[in-house]
Order: structure tokens, then sequence, then C-alpha cells
């Protein structure tokens, strides 16, 4: 059995569906409750698939409105005795009472039209079934056709030790007791899965958006403590998501939500740009999670106002893959560098055919940037950035030339990282 953080777990197994969710226009909501210990043993690995499949299954069978996976934990007669219970209720196509009997047996479906509709050989249920008797535990379903659907489990396992350095990583709540609540604007997807997880360990919430855009309609439609904003990104830029939310503030009568830009680049102009456009400080990427709690603290927490924290040292160096700083990074959490390394494997391909494509390639390759600083692939990175910096200057046959190198780079960094982690492109 494993010792675990059942936030984590639960924040991170979500965040990998979270573009289906959002790819079919449905909420997928995340809320832990404070009951949840800091630490279960467990079998994590266990828990992980029966989450996955049951959040999956309510994305597929949901055509508009939300999936809410809930959390939270019951104590037990001994003073380490926990039960944890999940529960994934969606707005879905639901289940009639006479069908809900064969749900968890194998391949079963609770209509024969189901799979021909939506695929699927209906074994997800019965492996979830399985999986928490394996656990000794319990799961059921509630449900209403064409009213949705609720799947709970409840697994009794023990609460561990907290480390005394772990003690004090929970960033201060609000002022009436619940989460904070950050919004991460970021299209680099290896990005928001380490945001993510380092704001999960801290006990605070974290909502994703892929653009500035969306940036701003979160804010007009939702309350956050805090806006973690990109400053590159599609449709929308950090900067101008910034000065439409301003002036929508000032125009509603709305007290002004913290704005800290996260950028790649320490250019002062870029820092100026900054405060003209209403942000309140700035986070150079790629930036250690002792950086990003530093900041989350500043800005909600009322600590004192230090200097904007340092990046993870300057991105430089001729290392193809930093196996040390890339473990700092993610704190030995494997599961964590499974998910950004297999992102990098995804997402980097689709960037580089970009770059070699289009005819302006600068967005691709800055997401190349971030997303090589992010899983500490020096080399890949700083090729990025040259190539940035030539595109800046207007250089485009340097430009050119650097785009023409990348793809031999960009397999021998996924050689250099196969290598080091174990962790195969097809894993």
């Amino acid at each position: 059995h494993d010792t675990f953080d059942p936030r984590l777990l639960v924040e991170q197994s979500c965040h990998l569906l979270a573009n289906g969710a959002s790819s079919k226009g449905i909420l997928l909501d995340v809320q832990i409750s404070p009951t949840v210990p800091p630490r279960l043993v467990g079998d994590a690995g266990r828990i992980r698939q029966i989450l996955i499949n049951l959040v999956s299954n309510a994305i597929k069978f949901t055509h508009e409105g939300a999936v809410t996976v809930e959390c939270a934990a019951e104590a037990g007669v001994h003073e380490t005795d926990t039960t944890l219970i999940v529960s994934v209720r969606d707005t879905g196509i639901g289940i009639p009472a006479e069908k809900q009997t064969r749900l968890f047996k194998r391949f079963s479906q609770a209509d024969d039209t189901i799979s021909r509709t939506y695929g699927g050989s209906g074994l997800g249920l019965a492996i979830c079934h399985e999986l928490v008797s394996l656990m000794d535990g319990q799961i059921a379903c509630a449900s209403d056709a064409g009213a949705g659907s609720t799947f709970t489990f409840r697994l009794p396992l023990t609460r561990a030790e907290v480390d005394e350095r772990e003690a004090d990583t929970t960033i201060a709540d609000t002022a009436d007791g619940t989460p904070l609540r950050v919004l991460l604007a970021e299209d680099v997807r290896a990005n928001q899965i380490f945001v993510h997880a380092v704001l999960a360990r801290y006990g605070v919430r974290a909502v994703s958006v892929q653009n500035g855009k969306e940036a701003f309609e979160a804010v007009q439609h939702d309350t956050f403590d805090l806006v973690l904003m990109d400053m590159h990104m599609p449709i929308m830029d950090g900067l101008t998501a910034s000065r439409h939310i301003r002036a929508w503030e000032a125009g509603a009568d709305r007290t002004p939500v913290p704005i800290v830009a996260l950028t790649a680049s320490s250019y002062v102009e870029d820092q100026r740009a900054c405060e003209e456009a209403g942000m309140n400080g700035y986070l150079v990427k790629p930036f250690t999670p002792e950086a990003l709690e530093q900041t989350v603290a500043r800005f909600c927490a009322g600590t004192a106002e230090p200097p904007p924290p340092a990046p993870d040292t300057a991105v430089s160096g001729t290392q193809l893959f930093d196996y040390e700083r890339f473990t700092r990074r993610t704190a030995g959490d494997s599961e964590l560098a499974r998910m950004m390394i297999q992102e990098f494997y995804t997402a980097v391909p689709e960037y580089l055919r970009e770059a070699q494509h289009s005819v302006s390639p600068q967005n691709a390759v800055h997401r190349m940037h971030g997303a090589s600083g992010t899983v500490s692939a020096l080399r890949l990175a700083l090729a990025c950035r040259t190539i940035e910096d030539d595109i800046r200057n207007n250089a485009r046959d340097s430009a050119r030339s650097g785009i023409a190198r990348l793809p031999a780079l960009v397999a021998e960094t996924m050689a250099a990282m196969e290598r080091a982690t174990g962790i195969g492109r097809g894993d």
C-alpha cells in the first residue's frame, strides 16, 4: 500500500479528463471537503483507476450541464481509521431503475442501444466494482432515467502521520473558512498539470482555462481569490484579458482580483507591460513549487510582500534533460512526473508540426518553450527561446534555421527522458 495525498489524487485524476469535458461544453467541478486528511494509506493506483473510469463514463453520457466530483471522509472507530467517500454526479441520460441491477456485471450496459450509440464493452463499471471489493469497500449508484446519475464509492483506509516538514504547507483559507480558489489561464497542458498538482498540496482549488477570452468570461461568472495569467495565449493574450477584466471590474464596481502574470521572459519591457495592463505581479517560468506557493500566499494570505520569486534558475546549459531538477520540481511524486512527461510526449510533436508549417510559428515555438522548461528539457527550451528572440528581432533566416534543427533536438530530448525516467512514449 502507498502513502498518498487523496486531495492531490482526485485533482490530478480529474485534470486528466478536463479537456474531454471542456470539448463537450460540460463543466467538470471538483469539490474536496476539509474533512479529507492530507495523507492516507491505501492502494492509490486502484483508487485512481476507479475514479478515472467513473468520471470518464459521466462525461461520455452527459450532453450538457456538469459532472461534479465530491470527495469527503468520515472518522472511524479507531483514531487512524478513515472512510474515504467519493461521489461522481452527472446531469446525463440517467439509468432506469430496472436496469441498475446489471450495472456492475461484466460486459453489461443498462441498454443494448448504449453500446451502439456511445461505444464501450460494459467492462468499466464491473472493473470498478471488483477494485472496490478488493479494498473491502462499497460502490453504489443512484439514478433516474433522464435525470442524471450519482456513483459513490466508500473505502476503509488508514490515516497516515503527516511529516512535520509538511505540517505547515497549507495556505490559509479564505475568511469564511472555504479553500482559496485560483483561476489559471494557461494554454500549455504540462504547465496546467504542474500548477494544479502543486496547489492541491496546499489545499488550494484551481480552475484552468485555455486562453484570455475564457479567463475574462470566467472572472465575470465566478469568484476567484487570484488569477494566474499566462502572457502569451491564442485567441486573446494575457495582457488584453487583464485590461478587459480591469475595465469590467471598474464598470461593475467590483473589487479587483489580484492578477499575476506567468511569463517565460524577464525583459523589463514585458514587466512594464504587465503593470500597465493592471496586473499586480509576475512569476517567471519555469518556477519552483515554493515560488508558486509564495506567490499565492503573498496575494491571498496577506503575508509580507517579498520581491517577485525567482525562476527555477536560468533555463540554460547543455543538458538535454536535467533529471535532478525535474525530480525537485515534482517533489518525488512519480505519478505527477509520469503525467507531465506523457503530456510532453503528446504535445511537443504537435507544436513542432505547427512551427514547421505555420506562416506565424511564434505561438507554437512559445508553447514548446513553456512545455520544455516545465519538464527541465533544458537544451530544447534554450533553442526555443533563441528562436523566439530571432522572431522578436525580425531575424527570419536565423529563426527558420533554428526551427529546421528542432526535429532532431526533440527526438534526442525524448530519448534522454525515456532513458532517465523509464517512462516510455507508449506507457
